[in-house]
């Protein structure tokens, strides 16, 4: 029952409905526990599991430079989207920072499970509108950097006038 409170506290299962989170929490081999140091992914493997962070935090690191943490992942985080749908290589390592509980499925998985075609394309839409989301920030945060970009050469170009004026 607790596991089922908190995947209601996730907003990646709040378009689920009660029955459909029943059944999730009734598949216990959906949901993983992971120990403070544990990889959840690692870089460069062909895993194509999708998680979902239930409960605890989870770092992100690649390995141009394993000693750094790219970002610490809360719960209702969701990572593994893109091997998930498409079947690529891990972009960088998950670790448990602590114990960690999440949500983990397959494609192999969801199908084996029998998981009603209802509840799978609720799952399919959830990541679309993650990637939709994530790419408008992505797209806004590059016209902010162009953006300051200009303005920046813009300031160069009339710095060096200015000094190629002082010296003439």
């Amino acid at each position: 029952m607790l596991v089922k409170t908190l995947l209601k506290e996730i907003q990646f299962f709040w378009d689920f409905t009660d029955d459909e989170c029943d059944r999730l929490v009734s598949t216990e081999s959906f949901f993983s526990t992971y120990q403070d140091g544990e990889s959840l992914i690692t870089e460069g493997a062909s895993d194509e599991s999708l998680f979902v962070l239930i409960k605890g935090e989870a770092n992100v690191i690649h390995s141009s430079h394993p000693d750094r943490v790219i970002t610490t992942l809360k719960p209702g985080a969701v990572v593994g989207e893109v091997s998930f749908l498409t079947k690529r290589q891990r972009a960088t390592s998950i670790v448990a920072n602590g114990e960690v509980t999440a949500f983990r499925i397959d494609p192999y998985s969801m199908t084996q499970s029998r998981m009603d075609p209802a509840t799978q394309t609720k799952i399919k839409n959830q990541l679309i509108e993650i990637l939709v989301q994530r790419l408008e920030t992505t797209n806004k945060a590059l016209v902010a950097q162009k953006e300051s970009n200009l303005a920046l050469t813009r300031a160069l170009r009339e710095q060096v006038l200015a000094t190629q004026a002082r010296r003439s």
